[in-house]
């Protein structure tokens, strides 16, 4: 859609989604390293896993945001090219880096706190109720 209403293309070449998909894995795979990493370091409190991973997402925010920014003026650079496929790529790539920098740091710790999250039970009584 966004190639259709700018650059008057309806169809992408046949390797834009490729090389999109190539660039965001990469820097997804990035943000997962660098969460897992603060995740398990912030484990050795014997917190929650739910507290665990917003105070992960919290500390690592910086460096996804700042990364996600460096990637996308690399890739904006593309633009005056020229050359359809850049362009078509570099839209594409700054198209998914905002939902990536946007909509990954908030499902992930709302994913993991759904999960793990037992209310406001402590483990006394969740133990208590078991019994």
């Amino acid at each position: 859609m966004v190639s259709g209403a700018f650059l008057g293309e309806k169809m992408l070449t046949w390797n834009t989604p490729f090389f999109a998909f190539v660039m965001l894995i990469a820097l997804g795979v990035d943000y997962s390293i660098f969460l897992m990493m603060k995740y398990r370091e912030f484990g050795a409190d014997g917190e929650r896993p739910s507290v665990n991973i917003v105070r992960a997402s919290e500390v690592i925010g910086a460096v996804v945001l700042s990364a996600a920014l460096i990637l996308g003026g690399t890739f904006a650079a593309l633009m005056p090219s020229g050359v359809l496929t850049l362009i078509q790529v570099a839209l594409a790539v700054i198209i998914g880096l905002i939902i990536l920098v946007l909509i990954i740091p908030i499902l992930i710790p709302a994913a993991i706190h759904l999960t793990y999250d037992r209310g406001k039970l402590s483990d006394d009584d969740t133990k208590e109720e078991d019994e």
